[in-house]
């Protein structure tokens, strides 16, 4: 999230394959200006995304920490070791 604020980013788009999610951080998913990309492929409990799912990131603030997050076509949700959860809104690609 730092990155995408220094680049002044306008979404996170989450993609996936049979190994590994995708997070970029950019104005468009197709576009490689200005945008930072982020491979995970540990710790991953489910990896069963159909579409790329974007997250608008102008209201989009968190508290600092690692988090669990679920996709899901409408909506995610992030969870802190220490138990704060935030829902989000997102929305297929």
């Amino acid at each position: 999230l730092k990155m995408a604020s220094i680049l002044k980013s306008k979404f996170l788009f989450f993609e996936t394959d049979s190994k590994k999610i995708r997070i970029t951080a950019g104005d468009e998913l197709s576009s490689s200006n200005n945008s930072y990309v982020v491979e995970i492929s540990d710790c991953i409990k489910s990896n069963r995304l159909d579409a790329p799912v974007k997250i608008a990131l102008e209201f989009f603030k968190l508290i600092p920490s690692d988090y669990n997050v679920s996709l899901s076509k409408k909506i995610s949700k992030w969870v802190s070791p220490n138990g704060i959860v935030y829902y989000v809104g997102c929305s297929a690609v």
